[in-house]
């Protein structure tokens, strides 16, 4: 049941002229019967596909519902709709959607209910109840009727479809009460802490990482989601235990060794990071990035001749990856002191994508280094046009001279 249902509503104008077409087939329904039924069906598809964009709505956020107001042309087809078929679970589904939707709380409940109440009625029709009772203040009886259909997977769905359209406060919301409705539940508790890394609140994610791992929860993708949160967090010790605990698993997983060695290198455990990185690199030789990482390493152990070399390889590997030059970039400026190679790394890096504010900041302050203060200028003045929020780089320009 977790869908994300994106049907555009038609124009008003379309939705009268299907009804006058149907009525005026229903008018000649003894001639042509059917057409009768084509009309019939095609008016009664529209209003289910219309209003089910909204009952998605509905559940998909049962709080705001996306600020979706009334339609008369949807109005127009439950009418149409009910008259033709008179009462049914579906159209009493369907109105009482809607009215919960237009904001007419009461009629909109005693509908759903109407609906759950007959003979057969789905979850669907359970779920749309729980929904308007939520949006309408009423917590608890949304709850009770969650946990009664055991609806904690579904409300974690569309949480889940809220992350991946970027509404993480949207999110966020559908977890907690995934999480409220069934506490025992592991795969739930895990989603949540997701929503709460999403949001940057490290500390609540931590929380809820441990609560799915004490209820069971066996993973390796979820043992490497709160390495890296302990990675962000800066506790590289237990980091490391969970990759490690995530590596039993999947041993052969080249990017495991990857952030272990990324822990390790955080950690200034270079012996263990030298060794995590080349087994990244024996499991994946042909993968330029493991490579591009392992010479960044090196370059930061003073290595500069091997560092060179290897990121070479990867870069050879991989000649488009933005990512790759710019890893370079940063080699020959912060680690080797070598701002006209850092320079030239840049040029490509801002080759391969112009609107890369960090590539015109980075290229500053290697034109300063080099003592090209107009050319350092001109790349600080490039990157806050592309984010007047870059403080760094507003900070770097005011400091320039003659500024």
């Amino acid at each position: 049941m977790g869908f994300d249902v994106r049907v555009r509503t038609p124009r008003a104008a379309t939705n009268r002229l299907l009804v006058l077409a149907a009525l005026a087939a229903i008018l000649l329904g003894a001639a042509f019967p059917r057409l009768v039924a084509a009309m019939y069906v095609n008016l009664s598809s529209i209003a289910m596909l219309k209003v089910m964009y909204h009952d998605g709505c509905v559940v998909f956020d049962p709080v705001e519902c996306l600020g979706i107001g009334a339609s008369p042309a949807v109005e127009e087809l439950l009418a149409g709709a009910r008259w033709w078929d008179g009462a049914s679970e579906s159209i009493d589904r369907q109105q009482g959607i809607w009215d919960t939707i237009s904001g007419r709380s009461e009629p909109g409940i005693a509908e759903l209910s109407a609906a759950l109440g007959r003979a057969g009625a789905t979850p669907v029709t359970a779920m749309a109840l729980a929904a308007a009772l939520e949006r309408s203040g009423s917590h608890a009886g949304a709850v009770a009727l969650w946990r009664e259909y055991r609806a904690e997977r579904v409300l974690a769905g569309y949480g889940a479809n809220a992350l991946r359209a970027g509404r993480s406060e949207q999110a966020l919301r559908l977890y907690q009460l995934a999480v409220e409705v069934a506490p025992g539940d592991a795969d739930v508790q895990r989603r949540l802490a997701g929503a709460y890394r999403a949001l940057g609140q490290l500390d609540q994610s931590a929380i809820h990482f441990r609560s799915a791992f004490e209820l069971g929860l066996q993973s390796e993708d979820a043992a490497q989601e709160f390495a890296r949160l302990l990675t962000q967090r800066r506790e590289y010790a237990e980091a490391e235990q969970w990759l490690l605990r995530a590596l039993d698993g999947r041993p052969q997983d080249m990017w495991l060794w990857l952030e272990l060695a990324d822990v390790y290198f955080a950690d200034q455990r270079d012996a263990e990071a030298t060794a995590a990185y080349a087994e990244a690199v024996r499991l994946a030789p042909e993968y330029g990035w493991a490579r591009v990482k392992y010479g960044f390493f090196l370059a930061h152990r003073g290595q500069a001749e091997q560092a060179v070399a290897e990121m070479g390889r990867g870069l050879a590997l991989a000649p488009e990856s933005r990512e790759s030059w710019a890893l370079l970039a940063r080699a020959y400026l912060y680690a080797l002191n070598d701002p006209i190679r850092a320079s030239e790394a840049l040029d490509r890096v801002i080759a391969l994508d112009p609107s890369y504010p960090w590539a015109r900041f980075a290229l500053g302050q290697a034109r300063a280094a080099a003592g090209d203060v107009a050319a350092a200028r001109d790349a600080y003045e490039q990157a806050v046009a592309l984010d007047p929020s870059y403080s760094d780089a507003w900070a770097a320009l005011a400091g320039l001279p003659g500024s």
